[in-house]
């Protein structure tokens, strides 16, 4: 009879083989953590972004420098202060802010006089209200801040 010592250690030897060849197997298929390239395409996309904000914000400003030098000077425009009749003799108030005392953290800038002279620097909306932003001259001049358009004769 054949001693079934030889073929046990035979069959130990394989089965240590087999995972041995197993284990190298599953260290040559190991794959890569995905994160660091999708953290490094990340970087790439924001560094793009920020390098074509300021691409486009040195445009921007380079159209605005050129409208701005190519416009002729624009002639300022005038308007008188007058309270329309509501028996106001003390002034009309101006704010700090389109909408006076309804827009928020608006603060009163000054009183002009019923009549005074003023400069209109521009014109804005505000709940459906068209404000301007005068600039007193003569006697109020340095006074400066938004009125409602109603209280504003155009010269």
């Amino acid at each position: 009879m054949p001693s079934t010592r030889g073929c046990a250690g035979d069959m130990s030897r394989a089965l240590a083989g087999a995972l041995a060849l197993l284990l190298l197997a599953s260290l040559g298929c190991r794959r890569e953590n995905p994160a660091p390239p999708r953290t490094a395409t990340a970087a790439a996309v924001q560094a793009a972004s920020q390098r074509a904000t300021a691409v486009v914000a040195t445009a921007t400003a380079v159209v605005e420098a050129t409208a701005a030098a190519a416009a002729p000077p624009a002639a300022a425009r005038m308007g008188k202060v007058v309270s329309g009749g509501l028996g106001v003799t003390a002034g009309i108030q101006i704010w700090s802010k389109p909408g006076g005392v309804l827009a928020g953290g608006a603060t009163m800038a000054g009183i002009l006089p019923d009549g005074a002279t003023v400069e209109i620097v521009r014109s804005d909306e505000f709940l459906g209200q068209r404000y301007h932003q005068v600039r007193g001259t003569g006697g109020e001049n340095g006074k400066e801040g938004w009125v409602e358009a109603r209280f504003v004769q155009l010269q």
